[in-house]
C-alpha cells in the first residue's frame, strides 16, 4: 500500500481487557507513520503503527508465525482484510498480550498478514498495527511535532485537557467497521474524511476531484494543492493525492467528495482522540 497502511477486517473480533494509561514518545516512519515499542506475548518490542483507520490489530504473518496456530474463530472461519487498494488473506490468532510502555491489553484478537503486501513488496518498517479494538479503550492525546503519545484510560476519571474545551470539539462520524469520519472543508467545499493517522497522504476519491476541478490533473501521489479547513485549525494548503482506491466504496463513500486525511495533515500539530466519546480537539503546532 503505498500510500497508507490502514485495514479494514471482515470477520474481525472484538477486545476483551484493556489496562491502566500510559505515555511515551514515539518515533516516526519513513513515510510519517507513528511508531510505538509493542512487545506481543512478552517478546521483545517491535513498532506498531498507530492507525485509526484499522479496525482490527494487525500482526506480520512471518514474524510472528508461531500465533498461526491459536485457536481464535469458529472452525472453518478465516479472515481476509480489505486494504486500500485491495483484499488480502489474513488469518486469526489470538494475542495473550500485546503491551505499550506500561499498558497491557490480554487475549486480544488479531490478524495475521504479510505486511510486505501492504507496501507493494518492500520491506515495512513495521511489525505490525495496532486498530481500534485497542485504541478505543482510551483516549490519545498524539503531539505530532513533539513526537510524544499519551494513552489516558477511559475507564474512570480522564485527566485534565487543555485543549478540550466542548466548544471546539470536531464531532467524529460512524462508518462502517467502526472507523470514523471527521466533516473538513476543501477549497471552500464541504467533505466527509476518514480519520486516518496511518495513512501517509491525503488522498481524494473521484467525486472529490471532479467537485475541485482536478479531473485533467491525472493521477498519483501529487496532483495539486487543496486548502484543507478542520475544526479549530486554521486552513492549510496541502498536496493531495488521487489514486483510485476500493476503500472509497467498502467505506460506503464513493457516491459523494471524500478524501483520506492522512499524518501529513494531522501530523500538523497536536489532537486530542476520544473515539469513545466521538469527539477530537485540535492545536496547530504555532498556537
Amino acid at each position: 500500500m503505498r500510500a497508507f497502511t490502514s485495514v479494514l477486517l471482515v470477520a474481525g473480533f472484538a477486545p476483551l481487557v484493556a489496562a491502566a494509561g500510559t505515555s511515551g514518545t514515539f518515533e516516526a516512519g519513513k513515510r510519517g507513520h507513528v511508531l510505538v515499542p509493542v512487545s506481543v506475548n512478552g517478546g521483545a518490542t517491535r513498532p506498531f503503527v498507530v492507525d485509526t483507520a484499522a479496525s482490527q490489530t494487525v500482526l506480520d504473518a512471518g514474524e510472528f508465525a508461531a500465533l498461526a496456530g491459536s485457536e481464535s474463530a469458529p472452525a472453518g472461519h478465516g479472515a481476509h482484510a480489505r486494504a486500500a487498494h485491495g483484499s488480502f488473506a489474513a488469518r486469526p490468532a489470538t494475542v495473550e498480550s500485546l503491551a505499550l510502555w506500561q499498558i497491557e491489553q490480554r487475549n486480544q484478537f488479531a490478524a495475521l498478514m504479510t505486511l510486505s503486501e501492504l507496501t507493494h513488496g518492500k520491506e515495512p518498517d513495521f511489525a505490525g498495527v495496532l486498530g481500534v479494538p485497542f485504541l478505543r479503550n482510551y483516549r490519545l492525546d498524539l503531539d505530532y511535532p513533539a513526537r510524544r503519545l499519551a494513552l489516558e484510560e477511559q475507564d474512570g476519571e480522564l485527566p485534565a485537557c487543555d485543549i478540550c474545551d466542548p466548544a471546539s470539539a470536531v464531532p467524529l462520524g460512524m462508518l462502517p467497521g467502526g472507523l470514523r469520519s471527521v466533516p473538513v472543508t476543501v477549497n471552500g467545499q464541504q467533505m466527509t474524511a476518514l480519520f486516518d493517522t496511518g495513512a501517509a497522504r491525503t488522498i481524494l476519491n473521484e467525486a472529490a476531484v471532479a467537485a475541485l476541478g482536478l479531473t485533467e490533473a491525472g493521477f498519483g501521489e501529487s496532483i495539486g494543492t487543496a486548502s484543507i479547513a478542520l475544526g479549530s485549525l486554521p486552513a492549510r494548503d496541502l498536496p493531495v493525492s488521487r489514486i483510485d482506491l476500493p476503500v472509497f466504496g467498502t467505506l460506503q463513500l464513493d457516491e459523494q467528495p471524500a478524501l483520506i486525511l492522512g499524518i501529513d495533515y494531522l501530523g500538523a500539530g497536536r489532537m486530542v482522540l476520544d473515539l469513545a466519546a466521538g469527539q477530537v480537539w485540535f492545536k496547530a503546532a504555532d498556537d
